[in-house]
């Protein structure tokens, strides 16, 4: 569990469906369903992601394993393994608002406010009543982003997520078939996960 998100829906949340955008077609080749911990299920065929290899050692001394991650690379869908690690970067901007904070709508947080500096974003935080908006994907994901953003105090990381300069999750699962792909471009974020396309 993630210890300062344990009263909020923010990293537990289960998206049953995520409807079809412009973004997304049909696609009659092989689908790679990329299932990352934490989050919507991942589907493309032309994308690579910005991934950590996690390596196991024997560790005598402790009777147990040693793991140690690999520098990050992108790497094509295919090659995806569960001893991988996608990254979900973290915002480490600090711009001054143009807007008030009681603006926000109900659709989706503002760039403003992600890209606002720390005090701002704990304001932002406790103002906002989030299990309010607990069912709605865009706001869960980007809540995501200003709570890794906000920083992790006295967090016991599990063993499918960590924090080192920004977040890195599990995948957990990589499996091919027919389905609806995300057409991507250069290093964009897509559930919040660095992807890129292979076309590019």
């Amino acid at each position: 569990m993630l210890g300062f998100a344990l009263n909020t829906t923010i990293f537990t949340t289960e998206y049953k469906s995520v409807p079809e955008s412009d973004n997304e077609s049909k696609n009659e080749e092989s689908v790679h369903h990329i299932t990352i911990y934490r989050r919507p299920v991942i589907s493309c065929v032309n994308a690579q992601f910005y991934a950590r290899l996690r390596v196991a050692t024997w560790c005598e001394a402790i009777r147990n394993y040693d793991y140690t991650y690999l520098d990050p690379e992108w790497v094509n869908a295919s090659d995806l393994t569960e001893n991988h690690f996608v990254c979900v970067p973290i915002n480490k901007k600090a711009v001054p608002l143009t807007n008030d904070l009681l603006t926000y709508g109900a659709i989706q947080i503002p760039e403003d406010i992600q890209d606002a500096p720390m005090e701002v974003v704990e304001e932002f935080l406790t103002y906002l009543d989030v299990k309010r908006y607990s069912d709605n994907r865009f706001i869960v994901l980007g809540l995501e982003r200003l709570y890794l953003k906000r920083g992790l105090k006295d967090v016991v990381y599990p063993p499918n997520f960590f924090i080192d300069e920004d977040g890195w999750f599990k995948v957990m699962d990589v499996t091919k078939g027919e389905g609806v792909c995300s057409d991507c471009k250069e290093a964009e974020l897509v559930e919040n996960v660095l992807v890129r396309s292979t076309f590019l």
